[in-house]
């Protein structure tokens, strides 16, 4: 029996999940050696540039997901006219507001190395020339969003991740190589900018491959440009939680405790970012999926969707970034040393709130596809309001780790409350039903592993690096055991995976690039 859409949706996005970790795998063993040959204060001054760019890139509005969304709708009914119009606008609005934000940055660079970066004891020059660089390459990022936008709406996941991958590890394996070589954080942003032209320049020619003019080129039209700013208006404000989780947070470690302090908070965070990253690549089939579901009015298959999904997500959740709360301790000392040994805190923190950001991905996913992205942008604007009002008291009490305890506290607290709305007003699923279907069986999953690891933490003796990735290999033979004794995803769902080779074909003309 063929394969359903659904099943050929979740082998593509698997697959751009295997594709999104070896980013992960790169930073994860090559950072140390960055840092050890640029110095705590200089690589520093490089994760705040990045912090800097990344919040300027919240200015593209979320068009990205409003684009996605309005193309496979064009797709769905084969509009090949109205998606080039929607793809003409897109790039005349993102082309705008990259050109505009990149002089911002650049004529800006002065008063953010004084205010911002506060880096006692390095030239000013430094930080401001690694500033610059980072607004020279917002640009492409703006771009990026856009491509991104025309793929997923075109259930085209794999190619654009996989140019994304490449591009991540050939920037991480490029700064490891300059730092080795004695290069400052300067020649170390001007790489990270230039690989990203090329890679936005590999990822337009492969989106301008699915146009059916073959080529795209900025255009206007009032309607659509305001059906786009208006969706994009609405779930624009809930990324303003990414913008406190990956950017904001490094911002107010550097000016509450200066530059040298970024390091012990930002690498453990960005390692475990990393996760939730890849699980929200995972996720981007399900907006186009669920608004084609609900232009069906199919109730019945949203609510399958629905609960097949989150049980991926459940698991996925307390089996990844858990392995850093139960094993903190021989795992930073080991990969980072012994002085690095207060940044465990940060990592069990932060571990514990990635979980909750990936258990939010599919009702967030579900609530945009249904055109609904407000109640989404009102969780995540709480919890962003409520993290800057604990971040500089926390920080000043607790160190780095209280930045990571000022922004997990309020998605405890909003969290739970999201997913039983979610589950309640458009699903209609009880509380006792969302609980035996989706979260009982991972919860008993996530609880067994951390105790596993703490159990072997306390027991055993794991401080070199070898004896860390013996730690890494019981905790993760334990994890596929209990997987498979509670099996809070089926196997079926499993076996997709290895059926999906065939998926990785030549992208289709746009009138065959959604199956039926």
């Amino acid at each position: 029996m063929a394969e359903s859409f659904s099943e050929r949706m979740t082998a593509k996005a698997m697959w751009t999940l295997v594709m999104s970790l070896f980013p992960m795998i790169a930073a994860i063993s090559l950072v140390p050696v960055v840092l050890r040959h640029v110095g705590n204060v200089q690589y520093g001054i490089l994760q705040v540039a990045l912090g800097v760019s990344g919040l300027l890139a919240m200015a593209d509005m979320n068009l990205g997901l409003a684009l996605t969304r309005a193309i496979a709708g064009a797709a769905s009914l084969e509009r090949n006219e109205e998606f080039l119009s929607l793809a003409r606008v897109g790039m005349a609005i993102f082309l705008t507001i990259g050109l505009v934000l990149t002089c911002c940055i650049l004529f800006a660079a002065p008063w953010l190395a004084r205010h911002v970066v506060n880096a006692k004891g390095v030239d000013a020059g430094l930080a401001v020339d690694t500033l610059r660089l980072a607004g020279f390459a917002l640009f492409p990022l703006f771009l990026n969003t856009y491509a991104i936008g025309i793929a997923n709406g075109l259930h085209r996941y794999i190619v654009p991740t996989a140019i994304n991958s490449a591009n991540l590890v050939t920037t991480t394996v490029g700064n490891a190589l300059l730092a080795i070589n004695g290069s400052s954080v300067v020649q170390l942003m001007l790489w990270n900018a230039v690989v990203s032209y090329v890679a936005i320049a590999v990822l337009l020619s492969y989106v301008g491959r699915l146009s059916p003019a073959g080529s795209l080129r900025p255009g206007y039209s009032r309607e659509q440009a305001r059906g786009l700013l208006t969706f994009a208006s609405f779930s624009w404000l809930g990324r303003l939680s990414g913008l406190v989780a990956s950017v904001g947070d490094r911002l107010v470690v550097s000016s509450t405790l200066g530059a040298a302090a970024v390091p012990a908070y930002a690498i453990p965070m960005g390692t475990l970012r990393y996760f939730a990253s890849a699980a929200g690549t995972l996720g981007s089939s399900l907006l186009p999926v669920v608004a084609h579901a609900d232009a069906r009015a199919d109730s019945k298959s949203l609510r399958a969707l629905y609960i097949r999904s989150a049980r991926i997500f459940a698991t996925i959740a307390v089996g990844l970034p858990l392995f850093a709360v139960s094993g903190s301790h021989i795992l930073i000392t080991a990969w980072l040393g012994p002085s690095f040994s207060r940044a465990a805190p940060v990592m069990i923190l932060g571990g514990l709130s990635v979980c909750l950001t990936i258990l939010t991905m599919v009702p967030s996913y579900l609530v945009d596809g249904l055109g609904k992205p407000q109640l989404t942008s009102i969780l995540r604007l709480a919890q962003v309001a409520a993290g800057f009002v604990l971040a500089v008291p926390l920080l000043n009490a607790w160190g780095a780790a209280g930045a990571a305890a000022a922004f997990l506290i309020p998605a405890l607290a909003t969290v739970p409350l999201f997913l039983r709305l979610v589950e309640a007003r458009f699903l209609g699923m009880g509380a006792g039903e969302a609980v035996q279907e989706i979260y009982l069986r991972p919860a008993l999953v996530g609880s067994c592993v951390v105790l596993t690891g703490l159990a072997l933490e306390r027991h055993a003796s794991f401080g070199s690096l070898s004896g860390a990735m013996v730690f890494l290999a019981i905790l993760t033979m334990a994890y596929g055991i209990l997987v498979v004794l509670f099996r809070p995803v089926p196997l079926k769902e499993l076996r997709v995976l290895s059926r999906s080779f065939k998926h990785l074909r030549r992208p289709a003309s746009l009138d065959r690039s959604v199956p039926n």
